[in-house]
């Protein structure tokens, strides 16, 4: 792992640590130690029991004291565990400021067809029909993503995507394809102050059915109209978020797949934002360095 993008989650975890409140005793392994361990696994793409070994750590990270598997699963799923990481993601994914523009998108994760996941399930993704999750994210102009969300792969993308714009309240411009072309995620955006662009499925013109659409989708079919070059170059900004997902599954420690090992949909949500939670690190890294 690198070392500044590790120095980088172990700061910012320390800042989410002191703020957020701590209830009952003193457990013998501190909540940010937890937190720590479950990343560095994720990592490298390995399962918990691993994290309890002490030949899985080296000089960059070496807890003084290893919980055993069944504590260390325990204590992931407390609620205070779940906050850091929650906490943790939010403050990465602030400190690049308010973006120009935001993109939403879906990408799915599929697992075997012979598996037990009772969590998983069959819908398209990938250019076919698969099993397994599927991730919807919110993504920045320099590519964060801000907001995410994990489901099924059979949830539909609209209502997903409103409760992504409802939760950002990101007040600019969204971009996004033509599989959110819908009246209902188009009255959420404008809600929220923003403006919606995505390929239009259709562009009637006939006055009752325009009379029924919300004003935002209105101004949509007028401005595809008047100014569709213009439209085309502002839509092709959505490519942001394709790079976004390329980057999120090409690079050190990112999303190869789903190992084996992660299965069901809580467990697919820890382990997916703790990967989202280290692109965004690597990603401000990055721009640091490019900025000086």
């Amino acid at each position: 792992m690198d070392r500044d993008v590790w120095m980088l989650v172990k700061r910012t975890l320390a800042t989410v640590d002191l703020r957020t409140p701590c209830r009952g005793r003193r457990p013998r392994y501190q909540d940010r130690i937890i937190v720590l361990m479950f990343l560095w696994c994720v990592f490298f793409d390995r399962p918990m029991c691993w994290a309890c070994r002490r030949g899985s750590y080296g000089r960059l990270f070496r807890p003084r004291r290893l919980p055993s598997v069944s504590q260390f699963s325990r204590r992931l799923r407390t609620e205070r565990v779940l906050d850091l990481l929650q906490g943790l993601h939010d403050e990465l994914a602030r400190r690049g400021g308010t973006p120009l523009f935001v993109c939403i998108d879906g990408k799915a994760l599929a697992v075997g067809e012979c598996t037990r996941d009772r969590d998983a399930r069959k819908g398209r993704g990938a250019g076919k029909f698969s099993r397994g999750y599927k991730a919807h994210v919110l993504t920045g102009d320099d590519g964060r993503i801000l907001v995410w969300h994990i489901t099924g792969l059979n949830v539909g993308e609209q209502p997903v995507a409103e409760q992504l714009v409802r939760h950002a309240r990101i007040p600019v411009l969204t971009l996004a394809d033509g599989n959110y072309d819908s009246a209902s995620l188009y009255q959420e955006v404008d809600r929220c102050g923003g403006h919606l662009l995505t390929p239009l499925k259709g562009a009637s013109r006939n006055p009752r059915l325009l009379a029924a659409m919300p004003p935002a989708r209105r101004r949509a079919i007028d401005l595809w109209e008047r100014n569709h070059s213009w439209c085309v170059r502002l839509y092709r900004l959505r490519g942001t978020v394709e790079r976004a997902f390329a980057n999120l599954v090409n690079s050190n420690g990112g999303i190869i797949g789903l190992p084996a090992f992660v299965r069901t949909l809580p467990r697919v949500r820890r382990f997916v934002g703790a990967k989202i939670t280290l692109y965004n690190a690597r990603l401000l890294i990055i721009h640091a360095k490019n900025a000086a």
